[in-house]
């Protein structure tokens, strides 16, 4: 409950900065914009959540036409530019981005997001600066807020991969979370 607590007073406290990326930093999925045009944006590397924003909660793998993007992307920025940052991880998933994509820099701070933590250990992994790092990520006080507070480049996710088929109760959950972030900053 302390956790929640703090990220909703921590968003209250960068409310414009969410209401700003509500209204010009959304894109409906991932796959809204490719990676070279994030390049031409000046971008070096990119962070990326996993549920919602590369498959739907609780996938073990990303869906197929976001693993073409994928590769794309592990192409386009090259090894330690391009990372999963997610507060779930579990082995299968661990796993595969192991097999799959030894490239990819997988980050599982101990400190969640809303915490900065682990976008600070993937701008110190990179050893670029700030502004030219970009997350992806589709929640308003955990990706969204970390992004804010530590002056990196955001695309807020606005329509989340889903599975409500075989993941309902949760699906629901975090449909409704995100509603309710969505109606508090935009």
């Amino acid at each position: 409950m302390g956790k929640i607590i703090t990220a909703i007073s921590q968003g209250w406290h960068y409310r414009q900065q969410l209401h700003d990326i509500c209204q010009n930093r959304a894109i409906a999925t991932i796959l809204d914009m490719t990676p070279p045009q994030l390049k031409q944006q000046g971008i070096k590397a990119v962070l990326l959540d996993f549920d919602g924003v590369l498959s739907y909660h609780g996938g073990i793998a990303p869906l197929p036409d976001v693993e073409t993007w994928l590769q794309q992307c592990v192409q386009c920025f090259g090894s330690k530019r391009v990372f999963l940052l997610t507060n779930c991880l579990f082995p299968q998933r661990f796993h595969y981005f192991q097999q799959k994509y030894p490239s990819i820099v997988i980050l599982h701070p101990k400190q969640a997001k809303p915490s900065p933590d682990g976008i600070y250990q993937a701008l110190h992994i990179s050893q670029i600066p700030a502004e030219q790092m970009l997350l992806f990520d589709d929640r308003l006080l955990t990706g969204m807020l970390a992004a804010v507070q530590s002056n990196i480049q955001t695309f807020y996710v606005t329509q989340p991969f889903r599975d409500f088929k075989h993941k309902f109760m949760a699906e629901c959950f975090f449909s409704s979370i995100r509603y309710l972030e969505h109606k508090l900053f935009d």
